[in-house]
């Protein structure tokens, strides 16, 4: 075993009285502060004073309410004299170094001298910071036993283990003194500083500490503790907004050991998002430093975090530190003003522009890189609107006309492409063409090889439109001639048909001999002019035909009588 010491006093022998007997300053105020959660706060405070001389004794003691562990506790005091006047400040820290979320810490400051007029004190603030190590308090139980010589029974005499599988430097042991339950005084015994005041794994050490002058107490609580060897600058690395998908530049973390031995260094560990990249050896010894490069990529827009984990064989492995980052992207929006159906609109003609407002409301700026407007029907009238890097939450228009080119329901879509998530985003277009629509079946007419006079060929012709269709009139060339039934002008609804009568005339053509003949079919009416193609191939005529047929419907005059 090895004998580990009570730290010195800084005051002599210490009083046996309370300030309120010492003093007479009236009793002593126990004050149990309640609990701020999420934070450290102050529980218990309470002082005494010497018997013989002015030195007070401020003590109490320090809980962790956060969620994680927490060291550098510092307890700002403020000096006050009866009346509640500040007389002065002091700063006290608590005899363990960290805390785990829910531990108890006493602390101590002793005044000597104290200020003039100074009678009571009351905690001005608590800061501290998160936790790079694991406190190894649960690694260091403490046991209080009976002295034996050469210690005075009148001493507290305790053991310290290491029940953990790593050895440990420094162990210290921070003592609270209690009378039926209220804290009266604290402790705070340690080993020698020296290179080998180390406790291996199921080693136990030993601590005395003389307790003349405290006030009377029942009962002692201890808490075992080791130093940390393992220190990491900074403790936390704040990588603010990155572009989801996108690295940040890298930023480095030291890790020195501060320890008088070398220390096992395993891979560090990263949280999802961030990845690290170590450049430390497998043994850090006593005194050197590495360090640890770490990239933060958002997979996701929103805050991002964790901790980078380092093991090691030191006392409070694993250590850590806090990484943090948002990731940022843009978002589109699009807002057609009166909405995205255009409703109808003449075959033709064109609509007014309606504006589409482009918006970034997302949390990084939005780079447009094209827009299209998908179907012949739609348009944009300013082709680089918008086109370029939109700000956070900022605006433009683009302007889109609707020109149908085919009558009924035109359906297409506005096209976007840039550098956010969901790229590239469409929004759809509608809109009604107005109008008559001509389609022929069949769309050509073949006569063939054909050795008759005259051959008759039915075309039909659809309105798929949506208004009426008015035929004024029947053109042909060729040796060719087209009729209607009812005649010209013949009106034909949306969705109705008309057959028209196509004839070949053979004999104007049979003095050329055989070849193709080619012709062509012109409907005139109120949607324009169509044309349909006539062909014909028979073995008596022969083409091109330079016999031109009558342009009218009906059937072709009669020749003249002969003289």
């Amino acid at each position: 075993m090895r004998l580990i010491r009570t730290r010195p006093y800084a005051i002599g022998m210490l009083a046996a009285a309370l300030l309120s007997v010492g003093q007479g300053l009236g009793p002593v105020v126990a004050a149990a502060i309640a609990p701020v959660s999420p934070s450290v706060v102050v529980i218990y405070k309470n002082q005494w004073s010497e018997q013989y001389f002015p030195a007070f004794h401020l003590f109490g003691q320090v809980r962790n309410d956060t969620s994680q562990a927490v060291t550098g506790i510092k307890i700002a005091l403020d000096l006050q004299d009866a009346n509640g006047n500040s007389v002065g400040t002091d700063t006290a820290v608590p005899s363990l170094e960290a805390l785990v979320p829910g531990e108890v810490s006493p602390f101590e400051v002793i005044l000597f001298p104290a200020p003039a007029g100074y009678a009571k004190f009351a905690i001005a603030g608590v800061t501290y910071a998160r936790a790079t190590a694991t406190p190894n308090h649960a690694k260091l139980p403490v046991q209080i036993v009976a002295c034996s010589p050469p210690f005075p029974s009148s001493n507290i005499c305790g053991t310290v283990t290491n029940t953990g599988t790593v050895s440990l430097e420094d162990v210290h042991v921070a003592l609270t003194l209690v009378d039926g339950g209220t804290m009266v005084a604290q402790h705070y015994a340690n080993s020698d500083a020296s290179s080998t005041d180390v406790l291996a794994p199921g080693d136990t050490g030993t601590f005395a500490i003389d307790p003349t002058g405290d006030p009377a107490y029942t009962n002692v609580l201890g808490t075992g503790e080791a130093a940390y060897p393992i220190d990491l600058k900074p403790g936390s690395l704040d990588f603010g907004n990155q572009l989801v998908g996108t690295s940040s530049l890298s930023m480095s973390i030291t890790v020195r050991n501060k320890g008088t031995r070398a220390v096992a260094i395993q891979r560090p560990t990263a949280p999802f998002d961030f990845t690290a990249t170590p450049a430390c050896p497998a043994s850090l010894g006593a005194g050197a430093s590495c360090s640890i490069g770490v990239v933060f990529t958002p997979s996701v827009m929103g805050a991002r975090g964790g901790l980078l984990v380092i093991t090691n064989d030191g006392g409070g492995s694993p250590d850590s530190v806090a990484l943090s980052g948002v990731g940022v992207a843009p978002i589109v929006q699009l807002v057609a003003s009166g909405g995205t159906d255009f409703g109808p609109i003449d075959l033709g003609k064109s609509s007014p522009a309606k504006p589409i407002t482009l918006t970034n409301v997302g949390t990084a700026p939005l780079v447009v890189t094209n827009i299209t407007t998908t179907a012949g029907d739609f348009w944009r009238p300013q082709p680089n609107a918008c086109l370029g890097t939109l700000a956070i939450n900022a605006s433009c228009v683009i302007n889109v006309v609707f020109t149908p080119g085919l009558p009924g329901q035109r359906n297409g879509n506005l096209l976007l492409s840039d550098n956010a998530l969901d790229t590239p985003q469409p929004l759809a277009l509608t809109g009604f063409g107005v109008g008559s629509a001509v389609t022929f079946s069949p769309t050509s007419l073949n006569f063939g090889d054909a050795n008759v006079a005259v051959t008759d060929l039915p075309l039909t012709l659809f309105n798929a439109g949506t208004s009426d269709l008015t035929i004024t009139d029947l053109q042909t060339d060729g040796p060719f001639a087209a009729s209607i039934a009812r005649g010209v002008p013949i009106t034909v609804h949306p969705g109705g048909r008309c057959t028209i009568i196509v004839t070949f005339l053979a004999n104007s053509v049979g003095a050329l001999g055989p070849g193709l003949v080619v012709g062509q079919l012109t409907v005139v009416d109120s949607a324009g002019s169509q044309y349909v193609t006539l062909l014909a191939n028979p073995a008596s005529a022969r083409g091109p035909v330079q016999v031109v047929g009558p342009d009218r419907g009906g059937p072709p005059a009669p020749p003249p009588p002969k003289s």
